[in-house]
């Protein structure tokens, strides 16, 4: 591990609540997803992957689309547990968190459609892009999230 009194070198391997999570030495390129979901990893983490349908324990910032904070684990005092598998989890956090490592720290960017869609939901707008801080504490194996059946 390499610390200095100024802070982490880049590159630098963090433990963060007894949690190693890699700091990449350059910025990770945001990934885009189908229907304008953006990733972006600034902390990399360590172990297997988080699966789709997997219930997560995090801590979270939540901004609307002019940036202000609507939600946080530091407003609730408390990280949160989401079970990927429900389908009442906004859709972009069912597709954004998969793919993680414990410890690993994620800007998730939520267009509308994957988030409270037209109807909103208060305090959010109708038609609000969301951003979401994520960082992963634990993860466990939930139910597999399975493809919808053609009729």
């Amino acid at each position: 591990m390499i610390e200095s009194r100024a802070g982490l070198s880049v590159g630098a391997t963090v433990r963060a609540s007894r949690v190693a999570a890699t700091v990449p030495a350059q910025p990770l390129a945001p990934r885009s997803l189908p229907e304008g979901l953006i990733i972006t990893d600034s902390a990399l983490g360590d172990g297997p992957e988080c699966p789709p349908g997997a219930s997560v324990t995090v801590n979270f910032t939540a901004k609307l689309a002019d940036g202000s904070v609507y939600d946080s684990t530091d407003k609730r005092k408390r990280s949160w547990t989401i079970p990927l598998s429900n389908p009442n989890v906004i859709a972009g956090l069912r597709e954004g968190i998969p793919g993680m490592r414990v410890g690993g720290k994620r800007t998730i960017f939520i267009p509308w459609r994957l988030a409270y869609g037209e109807q909103g939901r208060d305090p959010i707008p109708p038609r609000n892009d969301l951003t979401f801080e994520i960082e992963l504490l634990k993860w466990e194996p939930g139910t597999p999230i399975e493809p919808p059946v053609g009729d």
